[in-house]
């Protein structure tokens, strides 16, 4: 007697002839798809090299055996790098902030390695570099970006070419230089709190051997806590940047560059709101309410209290001198020959 098969083993193999035919149709379809589109698989795309001067020369930076971020001056464009204090997230390693209680005072770090609170007489770990030019100090080093060529950071030790002062690393700034056709930039920015940035330059040729650059930036802001004792908003911004450049270039193989900057930091800073009172381990009668309460037992005439016990209100009464009064000049020579 002859054995049946199951419905389900019918139709697999009744579905078996019509499934292969289907994949032999559809190979050349999947060929001719291949092969239209294997021109558009060949293109290529040629990344533009980036030129750094981390060693004292120009070279490519694939060529420099140094852990080296450099951002040209389209990429600090698209960034919005208005100062050195927004490269903060922009490059690994590297942790750059105006320090405490102040709003022109660089605080830097690569690596972990910096100087948690900058002093005057203290060497900082990581060197700043502004056209081959150290920056001893940190006060007053938070500059506003303007006609900027090129910044590099530089991660790692960087004595042998940097001097002591680079134990963590270096960052090198480069300025645009100038041309010897006519050229010129501005740029306004405007924020809240009343910001307003401006920058501009121009360059071009004197002679056919002189070419000189003008930069000029200024940036204001208001303040952002109001002292209620001068009746003025401190923690404010009000900076002035110059810069002059002077190019001699008598051959292809010989140039002389004079460069000079002056910049003027003179916000009205900087100051705190008060929040709370901690209770501390000395005796109640020494804590800070107690000795509010005995101030004013013995000035009635005069007695004191807190603008405001809400930070959110941003008050504070400080009745010191706040302005910062950084001005910082300085001019080099530079001489290249090859």
């Amino acid at each position: 007697m002859p054995r049946r098969l199951p419905a389900r083993s019918r139709l697999h193999f009744a579905l078996t002839p019509v499934l292969a035919a289907l994949a032999c149709a559809a190979l050349p379809a999947v060929a001719q798809t291949t092969s239209a589109t294997e021109p558009a698989a060949t293109a290529t795309t040629t990344l533009e090299a980036v030129k750094v001067t981390a060693r004292k020369r120009e070279e490519s930076l694939q060529d420099v055996p140094v852990a080296v971020t450099a951002l040209t001056a389209e990429q600090l464009d698209k960034l919005a790098i208005k100062d050195l204090g927004d490269l903060q997230g922009q490059v690994p390693n590297l942790t750059i902030y105006a320090a405490r209680g102040s709003n022109t005072t660089l605080t830097t770090f690569i690596r972990g390695v910096g100087q948690a609170d900058p002093l005057w007489g203290v060497d900082p770990g990581v060197g700043i570099y502004f056209d081959d030019v150290y920056i001893a100090r940190p006060q007053g080093a938070l500059l506003d970006v303007f006609d900027v060529g090129r910044i590099e950071v530089l991660r790692g030790p960087q004595g042998t070419l940097y001097g002591k002062n680079t134990t963590a690393g270096a960052i090198n700034i480069t300025t645009n230089q100038p041309t010897f056709d006519f050229e010129g930039a501005a740029e306004l920015t405007a924020g809240n709190l009343n910001y307003k940035q401006a920058k501009g330059a121009v360059s071009g040729p004197l002679s056919d051997t002189v070419a000189a650059r003008i930069a000029v930036a200024t940036t204001t802001r208001r303040g952002t806590i109001y002292n209620v004792t001068t009746k003025r908003w401190i923690n404010e911004q009000d900076n002035l940047g110059l810069r002059g450049t002077l190019l001699f270039k008598p051959s292809e193989d010989l140039s002389v560059t004079l460069s000079g900057d002056y910049s003027k930091q003179d916000p009205e800073g900087f100051g705190t709101s008060f929040v709370r009172v901690g209770r501390t381990q000395r005796a109640l009668s020494r804590q800070y309410d107690a000795l509010v309460a005995a101030y004013n037992a013995a000035n009635p005439t005069r007695p004191y209290a807190v603008p405001s016990r809400n930070i959110y209100d941003r008050l504070t009464d400080i009745d010191a001198n706040l302005n910062a009064g950084n001005k910082i000049g300085g001019a080099s020579l530079k001489v290249k020959w090859d």
